[in-house]
């Protein structure tokens, strides 16, 4: 268990506070968190609890929802979603993907919403039951949606040779590279 998933009082509170951060209009029940956050029942029932008495989250008969006048919302958002790429392992969780040549970690990630996609995961072998797996953990980890694109390094040195408008809106916008052994970026 992380630090951060120490404060919160453990990592499934920590990942139903990223959801609801992630979603502040939207309100959920409990099964709809479960699955969300890849939690039991138990444990989304103990980080509801807790949340609800923290004031971070409002129960509204069997739905719960972000409270929007939490006095330190903002900052609690920006550290929350500020820190993923060091608490989520995204680099390391990646390499058992295949054989990873570059790792560029954009949009939610770096706190750009208006990026095409999150992650750019070049390799070769790509082992896409894997891939999807972590994923889904990932996002479970997160706490929304991860858009991502995987790519085989000829089919990234092909869309670079024509200037593939994912591609350069990856790479020549805010990004970060996590891994790289392409010399591209």
């Amino acid at each position: 268990m992380g630090n951060i998933a120490k404060l919160f009082g453990g990592p499934t509170a920590t990942r139903l506070a990223r959801w609801f951060l992630f979603h502040p209009e939207t309100s959920a029940t409990r099964a709809t968190l479960k699955e969300k956050t890849k939690s039991s029942s138990d444990q989304v029932r103990k980080g509801l609890r807790l949340l609800v008495s923290a004031g971070l989250v409002k129960k509204r008969g069997a739905r719960f929802v972000l409270n929007k006048e939490f006095p330190n919302l903002r900052p609690l958002k920006e550290f929350l979603i500020g820190e993923l790429l060091t608490t989520t392992n995204v680099s390391s969780r990646m390499r058992s993907v295949g054989s990873v040549r570059m790792l560029c970690a954009a949009g939610i990630f770096i706190g750009n919403n208006e990026s095409r996609t999150d992650l750019l995961i070049v390799a070769d072998k790509i082992k896409a039951a894997t891939l999807q797996k972590i994923i889904n953990t990932l996002e479970a980890d997160v706490g929304t949606d991860i858009r991502y694109t995987a790519l085989t390094t000829e089919e990234f040195k092909y869309r670079m040779a024509f200037n593939d408008k994912l591609v350069r809106d990856i790479l020549d916008f805010p990004h970060e590279a996590l891994f790289n052994k392409l010399a591209v970026v």
